[in-house]
């Protein structure tokens, strides 16, 4: 794996695999809009929009049936960002929840903002809109659907938002390649 590989993986996984129960009607894409500030209309200060205490904690399991797939939003992995950019990543049948993996990338303080840019445009910065409370290691996907555990800890605050998706056997459909080529241009 290339020292870009864990980044791309990692906005691949978020935007598939989160979107994917939000945006299952996609038929196009679009690079993230400009965010401007409403009373002047210039460009906002993305970098200074970063919380302070920003991590991201992003796991994703497949049911078994399903644990031989490699693509990103399917494929058994484990995703942290901490607050000092430091991206920890790893895949493989032993990621649970509660893996801990290592350091597989520095992100420059843009990549950082991209990705919060990005979080916070898929309405997982929001974390009033969290929508789990309990403990996230016990829960385990269905049969054919991939479980998706994302924490978002962000001024002072922690969130947790749990999606599930149903996979069709053998087929990745039109809306993962969407936006897995989506996501490859953005950010990069």
């Amino acid at each position: 794996m290339s020292p870009t590989t864990p980044w791309i993986v990692l906005r691949l996984a978020i935007l598939s695999s989160l979107a994917a129960s939000i945006l299952l009607g996609l038929s196009g894409c679009a690079a993230p809009a400009q965010v401007t500030d409403s009373a002047t209309n210039l460009p906002t200060d993305l970098l200074g929009s970063i919380p302070e205490d920003l991590t991201i904690d992003l796991t994703i399991l497949p049911a078994r049936d399903l644990q031989d797939r490699t693509q990103a939003h399917v494929a058994r992995s484990k995703y942290i960002v901490f607050p000092d950019g430091s991206l920890h990543g790893d895949s493989g049948k032993s990621i649970t929840v509660l893996t801990r993996p290592g350091v597989v990338r520095q992100l420059t303080r843009e990549s950082l903002a991209d990705l919060w840019l990005i979080v916070k445009q898929s309405g997982f910065g929001d974390i009033d809109a969290a929508d789990y409370e309990g403990n996230p290691a016990l829960l385990a996907p269905t049969p054919s659907s991939v479980l998706t555990v994302l924490t978002v800890r962000a001024d002072g605050r922690i969130g947790t938002f749990v999606r599930r998706a149903t996979i069709r056997a053998g087929a990745e459909g039109t809306d993962a390649a969407s936006l897995r080529d989506c996501c490859a241009r953005v950010g990069d």
